[in-house]
């Protein structure tokens, strides 16, 4: 029976394939595929004015070739960053347990 940690792989790594097999590329996420993964995905975290920069500055943050697709190495810095900042928000809360974190 696997784990939390390695479903949390699988599913990491299907969600990726799920978003990249919608234009027949499957090894990629276009600019239209990635805004879908986004949208239907994280609406929590795009949603926070605070946390996220905008849709377009993503993209081009994340598109570290320029070519303007998203391969599985650029989504996975996506998701490390992701990862990395809901840590930072756990430990504040463990630091001061009464007050919330904001997304």
């Amino acid at each position: 029976m696997p784990t939390d940690l390695e479903r949390a792989m699988k599913t990491t790594v299907l969600k990726f394939y799920h978003y990249a097999k919608t234009d027949k590329k499957s090894k990629t996420l276009t600019h239209e595929e990635f805004k879908s993964l986004l949208h239907a995905e994280l609406p929590s975290f795009l949603k926070s004015p605070k946390n996220a920069p905008s849709v377009e500055q993503m993209m081009s943050n994340l598109d570290t070739n320029n070519d303007g697709v998203f391969c599985f190495e650029e989504y996975v810095s996506l998701v490390a960053g992701l990862v990395m900042a809901c840590s930072e928000c756990y430990e504040k809360h463990l630091e001061n347990p009464e007050k919330q974190c904001k997304k």
